[in-house]
């Protein structure tokens, strides 16, 4: 059985029980960016290991040019340079 992930974004409730959603790691090179863009003063004390492998935004926080389809239509991946956003397109429904 998998872990609940949780969305880190400092408005956001959203959590894995919604299988419509996907959820990102923060990465570790840029991570910081993500930090700030999810405006939660507590991840400024994570560690980078536990921030890029135990923390997620999910999909509704970025735009839809954040992500390219490869292989299939409908796999998508976040480009590398993607950062979280407040104002994300991405209606969170099942795609």
């Amino acid at each position: 059985m998998s872990r609940l992930k949780k969305c880190q974004f400092r408005t956001c409730e959203e959590d894995s029980n919604n299988k419509c959603l996907l959820f990102h790691h923060f990465r570790k090179h840029d991570h910081l960016k993500w930090i700030e863009a999810c405006q939660k003063d507590s991840l400024k004390t994570v560690s980078v290991f536990n921030l890029t492998h135990n923390f997620y935004v999910c999909n509704k926080h970025f735009l839809t040019k954040d992500y390219t389809r490869k292989l299939s239509p409908y796999k998508r991946f976040l480009n590398s340079m993607a950062v979280p956003s407040h104002h994300g397109d991405d209606s969170g429904e099942c795609f």
